[in-house]
């Protein structure tokens, strides 16, 4: 009896082919896990024209509860009404975020988005009107959402912009 060898070699490249096609599909398949979408998160900001905060660094500052508060207070000043701002929050429903950077004296600050990014994690969108004034200082914002609690992360994404 004679085989068929041409039939016995398809099989033997087809079963081969089969394999590799396998093992290509598993290698280039995206296992990693990929970062969830950013996710607007609600905000309101505080009014603070005509304010300066001194002694605060860059960065941001999470703010629970009045005790809280009152590290950073001593430090705000409106000079154009002379007096420290009214600034009334209730810590048990909410979180008031300070966030800080360096730019030209009479530079503008504002607030674009408070996304959160993942379970603790979250980023305040900041853009920055930068005047033609040499001498540097501190911008800052302040805004308050809902409570945050636990270990949250803040950073702030800076886009800058010039007169």
């Amino acid at each position: 009896m004679t085989k068929n060898i041409f039939f016995a070699n398809v099989r033997k490249i087809a079963t081969q082919a089969t394999v590799f096609m396998l093992l290509f599909a598993v290698v280039s398949c995206d296992t990693s896990k990929k970062e969830e979408e950013p996710i607007n998160v609600f905000f309101t900001e505080f009014s603070l024209i005509g304010c300066r905060w001194t002694s605060i660094d860059s960065g941001v500052i999470i703010i629970n509860s009045d005790e809280e508060l009152e590290k950073y207070i001593k430090y705000i000043y409106c000079w154009r009404i002379n007096s420290f701002p009214d600034i009334d929050v209730d810590f048990s429903k909410y979180t008031l975020l300070l966030a800080s950077g360096l730019a030209n004296w009479d530079s503008y600050a504002n607030v674009n988005s408070f996304q959160r990014l993942s379970a603790n994690k979250y980023r305040v969108n900041v853009s920055v009107l930068w005047s033609h004034i040499t001498m540097s200082s501190n911008w800052i914002i302040a805004l308050t959402t809902n409570k945050l609690v636990g270990e949250i992360e803040v950073e702030v994404k800076i886009t800058d912009i010039n007169r």
